[in-house]
Protein backbone atom coordinates (compact mmCIF):
# COMPACT_ATOMS: atom_id res chain seq x y z
CA UNK A 1 0.00 0.00 0.00
CA UNK A 2 1.20 3.50 -0.83
CA UNK A 3 1.23 6.20 1.83
CA UNK A 4 1.36 9.95 1.28
CA UNK A 5 2.39 13.07 3.15
CA UNK A 6 1.60 16.70 2.29
CA UNK A 7 4.38 19.19 2.98
CA UNK A 8 4.86 22.86 2.16
CA UNK A 9 6.16 23.95 -1.24
CA UNK A 10 9.50 24.46 0.54
CA UNK A 11 9.36 20.78 1.64
CA UNK A 12 8.79 21.61 5.30
CA UNK A 13 6.44 19.90 7.73
CA UNK A 14 3.10 21.66 8.19
CA UNK A 15 3.32 20.74 11.88
CA UNK A 16 6.26 22.97 12.81
CA UNK A 17 7.29 24.61 9.50
CA UNK A 18 10.85 23.56 10.35
CA UNK A 19 11.29 19.85 9.75
CA UNK A 20 12.76 19.29 6.28
CA UNK A 21 11.48 16.42 4.15
CA UNK A 22 14.02 14.98 1.72
CA UNK A 23 14.15 11.70 -0.20
CA UNK A 24 15.76 9.05 1.99
CA UNK A 25 15.22 11.01 5.22
CA UNK A 26 13.61 9.29 8.19
CA UNK A 27 11.40 11.74 10.06
CA UNK A 28 10.78 11.22 13.77
CA UNK A 29 8.56 13.22 16.14
CA UNK A 30 9.78 15.29 19.07
CA UNK A 31 7.69 13.00 21.29
CA UNK A 32 5.16 10.20 20.99
CA UNK A 33 1.74 9.89 22.61
CA UNK A 34 1.24 6.35 23.83
CA UNK A 35 -2.41 5.63 23.09
CA UNK A 36 -4.57 3.95 20.50
CA UNK A 37 -5.96 7.29 19.29
CA UNK A 38 -5.06 8.21 15.66
CA UNK A 39 -4.54 11.83 16.71
CA UNK A 40 -1.63 12.63 18.99
CA UNK A 41 2.10 13.10 18.91
CA UNK A 42 3.83 11.03 16.27
CA UNK A 43 4.40 11.27 12.53
CA UNK A 44 1.23 11.09 10.46
CA UNK A 45 0.76 9.98 6.87
CA UNK A 46 -2.24 8.87 4.82
CA UNK A 47 -3.11 5.70 2.90
CA UNK A 48 -4.35 7.81 -0.02
CA UNK A 49 -3.58 11.26 -1.35
CA UNK A 50 -7.00 12.60 -0.34
CA UNK A 51 -6.14 12.04 3.29
CA UNK A 52 -2.91 13.97 2.85
CA UNK A 53 -4.79 16.85 1.21
CA UNK A 54 -7.26 16.98 4.09
CA UNK A 55 -4.49 17.82 6.56
CA UNK A 56 -2.53 20.35 4.54
CA UNK A 57 -2.74 23.98 5.62
CA UNK A 58 -1.93 25.64 2.31
CA UNK A 59 -0.36 24.98 -1.12
CA UNK A 60 1.53 21.70 -0.88
CA UNK A 61 3.53 19.04 -2.62
CA UNK A 62 3.26 15.35 -1.82
CA UNK A 63 5.72 12.71 -0.66
CA UNK A 64 5.43 9.01 -1.22
CA UNK A 65 6.42 7.68 2.20
CA UNK A 66 7.04 4.44 4.05
CA UNK A 67 5.60 4.36 7.57
CA UNK A 68 7.61 2.89 10.40
CA UNK A 69 5.89 1.24 13.33
CA UNK A 70 2.21 2.23 13.21
CA UNK A 71 0.81 3.28 16.59
CA UNK A 72 -2.79 4.01 15.60
CA UNK A 73 -4.89 4.68 12.52
CA UNK A 74 -8.25 5.73 11.09
CA UNK A 75 -9.64 6.01 7.56
CA UNK A 76 -7.60 9.10 6.64
CA UNK A 77 -4.27 8.67 8.43
CA UNK A 78 -1.89 6.51 10.41
CA UNK A 79 0.21 7.71 13.35
CA UNK A 80 3.71 6.29 13.36
CA UNK A 81 6.90 6.26 15.39
CA UNK A 82 8.73 7.33 12.21
CA UNK A 83 8.18 7.85 8.49
CA UNK A 84 10.70 7.50 5.67
CA UNK A 85 10.40 9.94 2.78
CA UNK A 86 10.84 7.90 -0.39
CA UNK A 87 10.37 10.60 -3.04
CA UNK A 88 8.20 13.53 -4.12
CA UNK A 89 5.43 13.05 -6.65
CA UNK A 90 5.73 14.93 -9.93
CA UNK A 91 2.82 16.74 -11.59
CA UNK A 92 1.58 13.73 -13.56
CA UNK A 93 1.75 11.40 -10.56
CA UNK A 94 -0.03 13.93 -8.33
CA UNK A 95 -2.90 14.42 -10.75
CA UNK A 96 -3.21 10.70 -11.46
CA UNK A 97 -3.36 9.84 -7.76
CA UNK A 98 -6.01 12.50 -7.12
CA UNK A 99 -8.07 12.11 -10.29
CA UNK A 100 -8.18 15.87 -10.81
CA UNK A 101 -5.69 18.70 -11.41
CA UNK A 102 -4.34 18.71 -7.86
CA UNK A 103 -0.92 20.00 -8.90
CA UNK A 104 -2.42 23.12 -10.44
CA UNK A 105 -4.68 23.56 -7.42
CA UNK A 106 -1.48 23.99 -5.42
CA UNK A 107 0.21 26.04 -8.15
CA UNK A 108 -2.76 28.06 -9.49
CA UNK A 109 -2.51 30.02 -12.71
CA UNK A 110 -2.97 33.71 -11.94
CA UNK A 111 -4.29 35.20 -15.20
CA UNK A 112 -3.28 38.69 -14.05
CA UNK A 113 0.38 37.66 -13.87
CA UNK A 114 0.78 35.69 -17.09
CA UNK A 115 1.57 37.18 -20.48
CA UNK A 116 -1.76 38.12 -22.04
CA UNK A 117 -2.48 36.47 -25.36
CA UNK A 118 -3.66 39.03 -27.90
CA UNK A 119 -7.11 37.95 -29.03
CA UNK A 120 -9.59 39.49 -31.43
CA UNK A 121 -12.56 41.39 -30.04
CA UNK A 122 -14.81 38.80 -31.67
CA UNK A 123 -13.02 35.95 -29.82
CA UNK A 124 -13.25 37.79 -26.51
CA UNK A 125 -16.93 38.62 -26.95
CA UNK A 126 -17.79 35.09 -28.07
CA UNK A 127 -16.25 33.49 -24.99
CA UNK A 128 -17.63 36.14 -22.68
CA UNK A 129 -21.11 35.67 -24.16
CA UNK A 130 -20.86 31.89 -23.80
CA UNK A 131 -19.76 32.29 -20.22
CA UNK A 132 -22.56 34.75 -19.44
CA UNK A 133 -25.07 32.27 -20.83
CA UNK A 134 -24.02 29.59 -18.36
CA UNK A 135 -25.95 31.29 -15.59
CA UNK A 136 -25.13 32.12 -11.99
CA UNK A 137 -26.64 28.94 -10.57
CA UNK A 138 -24.35 26.81 -12.72
CA UNK A 139 -21.34 28.92 -11.89
CA UNK A 140 -22.14 28.32 -8.23
CA UNK A 141 -22.47 24.58 -8.72
CA UNK A 142 -18.78 24.05 -8.03
CA UNK A 143 -19.63 24.77 -4.40
CA UNK A 144 -22.35 22.10 -4.33
CA UNK A 145 -20.44 19.58 -6.42
CA UNK A 146 -16.93 19.63 -5.00
CA UNK A 147 -16.51 22.12 -2.17
CA UNK A 148 -17.36 19.57 0.54
CA UNK A 149 -14.68 17.23 -0.78
CA UNK A 150 -10.91 17.53 -0.38
CA UNK A 151 -11.07 20.79 -2.30
CA UNK A 152 -11.82 22.72 0.87
CA UNK A 153 -8.19 22.21 1.88
CA UNK A 154 -6.68 23.74 -1.25
CA UNK A 155 -9.28 26.02 -2.82
CA UNK A 156 -8.34 28.97 -0.63
CA UNK A 157 -4.93 29.18 -2.28
CA UNK A 158 -6.56 29.81 -5.67
CA UNK A 159 -8.73 32.60 -4.30
CA UNK A 160 -5.81 34.17 -2.45
CA UNK A 161 -3.62 34.09 -5.55
CA UNK A 162 -6.15 35.93 -7.69
CA UNK A 163 -7.88 38.20 -5.19
CA UNK A 164 -4.56 39.67 -4.06
CA UNK A 165 -4.15 41.01 -7.59
CA UNK A 166 -7.36 43.01 -7.72
CA UNK A 167 -8.87 45.85 -5.74
CA UNK A 168 -11.76 45.43 -3.36
CA UNK A 169 -14.31 46.86 -5.79
CA UNK A 170 -13.44 44.22 -8.40
CA UNK A 171 -12.70 41.33 -6.05
CA UNK A 172 -16.36 40.54 -5.31
CA UNK A 173 -17.43 40.70 -8.95
CA UNK A 174 -14.75 38.24 -10.15
CA UNK A 175 -15.70 35.64 -7.53
CA UNK A 176 -17.78 33.66 -10.05
CA UNK A 177 -14.76 33.46 -12.33
CA UNK A 178 -12.54 32.20 -9.53
CA UNK A 179 -15.10 29.55 -8.62
CA UNK A 180 -15.34 28.49 -12.24
CA UNK A 181 -11.57 28.15 -12.53
CA UNK A 182 -11.72 25.92 -9.45
CA UNK A 183 -14.45 23.85 -11.11
CA UNK A 184 -12.38 23.52 -14.26
CA UNK A 185 -9.64 21.75 -12.32
CA UNK A 186 -12.05 18.88 -11.62
CA UNK A 187 -11.93 17.39 -15.10
CA UNK A 188 -13.06 14.07 -13.65
CA UNK A 189 -16.53 15.48 -12.88
CA UNK A 190 -18.76 14.84 -15.89
CA UNK A 191 -22.18 15.57 -14.40
CA UNK A 192 -22.36 19.04 -12.91
CA UNK A 193 -25.34 20.04 -10.80
CA UNK A 194 -27.80 22.34 -12.64
CA UNK A 195 -26.31 21.43 -16.03
CA UNK A 196 -26.26 17.63 -16.37
CA UNK A 197 -25.93 17.64 -20.15
CA UNK A 198 -22.78 19.79 -20.25
CA UNK A 199 -19.70 17.93 -18.96
CA UNK A 200 -17.48 21.00 -19.37
CA UNK A 201 -19.52 24.10 -18.44
CA UNK A 202 -16.40 26.01 -17.42
CA UNK A 203 -14.77 25.95 -20.87
CA UNK A 204 -15.57 29.56 -21.98
CA UNK A 205 -14.20 30.89 -18.70
CA UNK A 206 -11.09 28.70 -18.93
CA UNK A 207 -10.45 29.85 -22.51
CA UNK A 208 -10.36 33.42 -21.22
CA UNK A 209 -8.49 32.62 -18.00
CA UNK A 210 -5.57 30.83 -19.64
CA UNK A 211 -5.31 33.64 -22.20
CA UNK A 212 -4.95 36.19 -19.39
CA UNK A 213 -8.51 37.55 -19.14
CA UNK A 214 -10.87 37.48 -16.15
CA UNK A 215 -14.60 38.24 -16.50
CA UNK A 216 -16.55 40.22 -13.92
CA UNK A 217 -20.22 41.12 -13.71
CA UNK A 218 -21.75 43.84 -11.53
CA UNK A 219 -25.35 42.91 -12.28
CA UNK A 220 -25.55 45.13 -15.35
CA UNK A 221 -22.23 45.24 -17.18
CA UNK A 222 -19.92 42.37 -18.14
CA UNK A 223 -16.23 43.28 -18.18
CA UNK A 224 -12.96 41.61 -19.02
CA UNK A 225 -9.91 42.47 -16.92
CA UNK A 226 -6.30 41.82 -17.84
CA UNK A 227 -2.76 42.63 -16.72
CA UNK A 228 -1.17 43.15 -13.31
CA UNK A 229 -3.52 46.04 -12.53
CA UNK A 230 -6.62 44.11 -13.65
CA UNK A 231 -7.39 46.85 -16.17
CA UNK A 232 -10.69 46.75 -18.07
CA UNK A 233 -10.12 45.74 -21.69
CA UNK A 234 -13.73 45.09 -22.74
CA UNK A 235 -17.21 46.07 -21.55
CA UNK A 236 -20.53 44.61 -22.69
CA UNK A 237 -24.03 45.51 -21.57
CA UNK A 238 -25.55 43.15 -24.14
CA UNK A 239 -24.33 40.64 -26.70
CA UNK A 240 -25.08 40.55 -30.39
CA UNK A 241 -26.44 37.27 -31.79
Amino acid sequence: MDYYKAVTLDKLSWYDLKTKWEPGAIIRPDKITISDEPCGHGIHCSPNIFGAVTYQQGPSIYCLVEPGKIIASDKTKVRCESVKCIRFLNKMETDRAAGFMLWEANHPVNPFLIKTQVKSKNWLEKNLKNWASVGASVRDSVWDSVWDSVWASVGASVWASVSDSVGGSVRASVSDSVRAYIGGLFHNVKNWKYLPNNPDPWRPLLNLWYAGYVPSFDGTVWRLHSGEKAEIVLECTHFED
